[in-house]
């Protein structure tokens, strides 16, 4: 009798987008004797090594037969193919940069599939036309879908290239024997024009010096310049950066360099101290030899920080100075002294011998103001004159009697024109205290 052949299928045919991961599994059936696979996708059938009835297909395209056998020994077939759907190709072509100075001007066109119609177009501002015109920076994202459903993603980097911000300061300083090195390295740059002006007035006939770059270049391509520059004399500078993938993009500036030198305090006093009178003021003011007046730190001894100090007690005083090139510190000890040439005797003998009758005070001070007083014992005032010449004869001034052996006091307040600090009016006012000692 004749047996009927075995019934097999193995379904519809697939398909994947082209770069995704595809895991398929192809079931033939079972209750079958034998699995024979083959992939027939290259019209001449290559065997697989799988022998069950389900075939794994990875991450490829294949045209798959398989062919089983029953337990009659009848045999059977079919056919399935998995077809790799090509993705739509999108180039919206190389990353833009343009100048800051250009962003009120700049425009692009980006064309999601040029010559080609793709079912689908979005963007990544909502935008579903073909093309899409920018005016700013920043990342743009299209998804292009094809008839196929399969989809590509393309993104664009549009970046705007922000003035050099080169890093200088207003007023940089050169100290004495010294160079210093000027670095103004950006990362969009690539070429570095420095120049030094010996005209700063900025007008077109300002003489300029070009460091020009180094013409023993690598191949076909010169060399940049160097971002940095080492220089030994102040003046006035001028750094241009420029871009050499983008012409006319550059950025400039102009800047100072001051020439300095390590302070050096003179107070304008000989040697290391002096010596005044006691009354008199000293102001210490440091002169500079050399170096200028800027960016100076003043520090006293005793710790303030002003640019003069006065001198009003018997002591050390020391300024240590800083500018931008270093630091001096100088000390000058200030002696005060007791300069007065008053003359007070001690003792008198008012006894009529014509030997030593009068007590009074001798000097050459020059009096401003004068005003004698002398107490007895008890402190009963006896005696007083503001006339410097008058002396005291060892009597009551007020009922005329004479004054017995014993022990008085004197006291006297004075001004002195020796003592003038600035001005008349600024003398001291002194007192003077001792013992008078009368014999008879």
């Amino acid at each position: 009798s004749a047996n009927f052949l075995p019934a097999v299928s193995l379904g519809s045919d697939t398909s994947f987008c082209a770069g995704d991961a595809f895991n398929y599994l192809i079931n033939a059936g079972s209750g079958y004797v034998t699995y024979q696979w083959f992939d027939i996708s290259t019209g001449t059938p290559v065997q697989l090594p799988t022998t069950g009835q389900i075939l794994l297909v990875k991450d490829t395209a294949a045209h798959i037969r398989v062919r089983i056998t029953d337990l009659n020994g009848c045999a059977n077939s079919d056919t399935m193919e998995v077809i790799e759907l090509p993705r739509p190709v999108v180039n919206l072509g190389t990353n833009t940069l343009y100048c800051e100075k250009d962003k009120a001007t700049f425009t692009e066109t980006l064309d999601a599939d040029p010559g080609i119609a793709y079912a689908g177009y979005i963007w990544n501002n909502g935008s579903t036309a073909r093309q899409l015109t920018i005016t700013t920076a920043g990342t743009y994202t299209v998804t292009v879908t094809s008839t196929n459903g399969c989809a590509t993603v393309a993104t664009k980097e549009v970046t705007e290239i922000p003035e050099a911000e080169l890093d200088f300061t207003a007023d940089s300083v050169l100290c004495e024997g010294s160079s210093i090195k000027l670095d103004a390295y950006n990362d969009y740059y690539d070429y570095y024009f420095w120049l030094y002006i010996t005209n700063i007035a900025g007008l077109p006939n300002d003489t300029v010096n070009n460091r020009q770059p180094n013409s023993s270049g690598v191949g076909t391509h010169p060399d940049t310049l160097d971002p940095t520059v080492i220089i030994s004399k102040g003046g006035t500078y001028q750094v241009v950066a420029r871009m050499s993938i983008i012409p006319g993009c550059e950025s400039s500036e102009v800047f100072q360099v001051r020439e300095d030198k390590e302070p050096v305090i003179d107070f304008g006093i000989r040697g290391t101290d002096t010596t005044l009178c006691l009354g008199q003021t000293l102001k210490l003011s440091p002169q500079f030899t050399g170096s200028s007046t800027k960016n100076i730190i003043y520090e006293w001894q005793d710790g303030t920080g002003d640019s003069t100090i006065t001198a009003r007690s018997t002591g050390n005083y020391s300024l240590s100075l800083t500018n931008d090139c270093g630091t001096d510190i100088k000390d000058v000890y200030v002696r005060f002294e007791d300069c007065s040439n008053i003359w007070i005797p001690n003792s008198f003998t008012p006894n009529d011998d014509d030997d030593n009758e009068l007590w009074g005070i001798k000097s050459m001070e020059g009096w401003l103001e004068y005003h004698l007083q002398i107490f007895d014992r008890f402190g009963h005032l006896i005696w007083e004159s503001n006339i410097p010449d008058v002396s005291w004869d060892g009597t009551n001034m007020y009922n005329g009697e004479p004054q017995p052996t014993g022990t008085y006091i004197y006291m006297l307040s004075y001004r002195s024109k020796y003592e003038v600090i600035e001005g008349i009016s600024s003398a001291p006012t002194k007192q003077l205290r001792g013992e008078i000692h009368l014999f008879r």
